[in-house]
Parts: structure tokens; C-alpha cells; sequence
């Protein structure tokens, strides 16, 4: 049977309605000490898909703690798809539907330290455990009981803790000036029990007209630290999990489009796709052991006429773990599908249906 694979590790276009960043180009101070970053890649991977039929897959993938294993969403038959590091195929958990091993829509899912896999069901708002063999192992309630509601393709596994990204419901409204109190994280016991909310969105999201932001995450569980950034921001901010003490931080790299003017929901669509050339998009943060890492796209019109991701401009913007210096920015030639905490970066080289390409890369500077 032949394959297709396809990937949209893409913006929406709608969410340009909603999203707007206007800020103070004087941000753009120096000072900091500028550092130069280079690429240098270890090894090509080319997901083999036997024959199974996927469909495409939404936006980045995770690795596993150990990073033997990739996995994909394939979110047009609500499954999750398994590779090994290599590039060989494991198994596609889960298919389409309401059943105990079936998906509604899969909202966020992550490996655990035993190489299982976590799910949240947006539709069906429930957690499910599977082994990698598609097993259902449990299954929990999810997260609108408690008053939240999802706001990001993420899930992160501890032990025996579930991490969510979350907006407060009563938050949530149209009137979105009130948005920066929200929690930003929702976190559960695997058990099914509330535990406690994480942060708030805090300054970046004060303008009224920030009604669709999104929270990026990602978390060093050894040293209790959550990284935030925000889809409509250059600013990012660090909290200690075990102390809930919150700083932001950031700057405006020189590549980083600030625009003067803001999208509405009566823009026609070619007033739509202008602006939206105007403005960069910061789609995913990263810790690894050195660095903070925010990876923001500019879009092109090539983009909007192919979708294809690679014709997007994509920059990596660099802070020192420690002191959240700036120390710089790296244009990069692919959309970035994951970064692993020991700074290996995996970017998509191709998204051929027949020849599905994954690049592994070291980071030098």
C-alpha cells in the first residue's frame, strides 16, 4: 500500500484574525554580549511507513526521554504514529473514534520515563495511557470539570504527574482584557486529581485585543523549570516549579518583524495575508542544557501559495540559561520538528509523501 505522509507544522491562517503583537522597537537595545551559532548535521532520517497509510501530521513531534523514539500526530486519522530514532516504524496507536483505544482529536501527548504514551482528548476530554503496543492502560477525566480549557498541543509526563497547557475558563470570554490572570498550566496526578495551577500569562498578553494567545512550554523537570513564550510575543518568561516565582524576559532579534498595525476579524483576506507578512510568529520554546531557546517564523508569500513549510523563514533566538542573557539568533533552512534537552535539534527537510525527511543536528557556537 503506498504511503502518505504529509505534515502541517503550520500556522493556521485563520489565527491571524486574532493575533496581534504591537510593540516598542526601542527593545531592541545592545549590550548584550552577541554570540555566532552554527548548524552542523549528524544523520538524515527517512520515516519508513511499511504500509500504513497516515495522514498528515500536526506541527512538531516529541522524543522520548531516552530519544529511541519519535512520535507523530496524525491528526486526520486520530492516531499516533511511533518511529524509532532511526527512522523505523513502530506502531500507530489509537484510530478514529469514541472507543476506550479510539481519538476524538488528540490535543496534546507525550512519552513517559518508561517509554509509554500519554493522550489528551479534546473531544472527549479524557487522559489515556497506552503501551506501544496500543494498549489502553487508563484512562482519566480531563480538564473542563475544573473550570479550564486546553490552549496548546502539549502534554508533559512526570512520574506520576500530568502537566496541561490551560486558560482559565472564565478568562476565556470575548472580553479579553482580563486574559494575563489566567493560569497558565493545569497539573493532575495520573490518578485523575487536581493538584495545582502553574503561573499566569502575565504582561505579554495585557493588550485586549491578545484574545487568541497561546502559552509555548516546555519543562526541565530535574530543575523544576518551566519555559513560557507566547505566540503573539518576543518575550518570554521562567518559572521555578517548586517555588511558582515567575520572571520575564527577552528582546527583539534583528530578524523579528514588529508590526504597527493589527488584524481584525473584518479584515478582507488580502488585507489578511498582508498584514501577516508583517509580523513573526514564535511557534515553539525550548530548554536544553545550555540554552533557553525560542523558535519564531516569518511567513512569505511563497508560503501562502505552496503551504509548504520550507518556504517559510525560520530563526532560532538564543538566551544563557542562567542569566537569560541574549545571546543571539540563527537563521535556519527547515521548520524545527523537535529540540531534546542535550541540544540536538531535528528539523523537516521534507514532507514527500514517499521520502519523509527528518535532519539531526548539533549545535556549535
Amino acid at each position: 500500500m503506498k504511503k502518505t505522509i504529509l505534515n502541517s507544522n503550520y500556522l493556521i491562517l485563520f489565527s491571524l484574525l486574532w493575533t496581534v503583537f504591537l510593540s516598542n522597537p526601542e527593545e531592541r537595545q545592545s549590550g548584550d554580549e552577541i554570540q555566532e551559532f552554527t548548524l552542523e548535521k549528524q544523520e538524515e532520517i527517512i520515516l519508513e511507513s511499511e504500509d500504513m497509510l497516515f495522514g498528515r501530521f500536526r506541527r512538531g513531534f516529541v522524543v522520548s526521554k531516552d530519544e529511541r523514539l519519535l512520535a507523530f500526530h496524525d491528526f486526520s486519522n486520530q492516531q499516533i504514529v511511533v518511529f524509532y530514532s532511526d527512522g523505523s516504524f513502530v506502531n500507530a496507536i489509537g484510530s478514529e473514534g469514541s472507543g476506550p483505544e479510539e481519538f476524538r482529536n488528540v490535543f496534546g501527548y507525550n512519552f513517559s520515563k518508561e517509554n509509554t504514551i500519554w493522550a489528551f482528548d479534546e473531544n472527549l476530554n479524557t487522559f489515556k495511557h497506552f503501551d506501544l503496543d496500543g494498549n489502553i492502560i487508563s484512562t482519566i477525566e480531563g480538564i473542563y470539570g475544573d473550570g479550564f480549557v486546553q490552549t496548546r498541543y502539549q502534554l508533559f509526563v512526570n512520574n506520576e504527574t500530568l502537566y496541561m497547557p490551560v486558560k482559565e475558563a472564565e478568562y476565556s470570554s470575548e472580553d479579553a482584557s482580563q486574559n494575563w490572570q489566567s493560569a497558565l498550566m493545569a497539573v493532575y496526578s495520573t490518578a485523575g486529581e487536581f493538584v495545582k495551577t502553574i503561573g499566569t500569562y502575565g504582561d505579554p498578553v495585557k493588550n485586549p485585543n491578545h484574545y487568541a494567545v497561546r502559552g509555548l512550554f516546555d519543562i526541565d523537570f530535574e530543575e523544576e523549570t518551566l519555559l513560557v513564550g507566547y505566540s503573539t510575543s518576543h518575550q518570554l518568561s521562567q518559572i521555578k516549579l517548586d517555588t511558582d516565582n515567575q520572571e520575564f524576559f527577552g528582546k527583539i532579534p534583528e530578524n523579528f518583524l514588529v508590526p504597527t498595525e493589527s488584524t481584525n476579524v473584518d479584515d478582507s483576506l488580502n488585507e489578511i495575508l498582508r498584514k501577516g507578512l508583517s509580523r513573526s510568529s514564535p511557534s515553539s520554546v525550548f530548554i536544553t542544557d545550555h540554552y533557553y531557546v525560542q523558535y519564531f517564523q516569518n511567513l512569505t508569500q511563497e508560503w501562502y501559495d505552496t503551504r509548504d513549510p520550507n518556504t517559510k523563514d525560520h530563526f532560532l533566538v538564543f538566551y544563557d540559561r542562567k542569566s537569560q542573557n541574549y545571546l543571539g539568533e540563527l537563521e535556519i533552512p527547515f521548520a524545527v520538528g523537535a529540540i531534546t534537552p542535550n541540544g540536538t535539534l531535528y528539523l523537516i527537510e521534507d514532507i514527500d509523501p514517499d521520502a519523509y525527511t527528518i535532519g539531526s543536528y548539533r549545535l556549535h557556537r
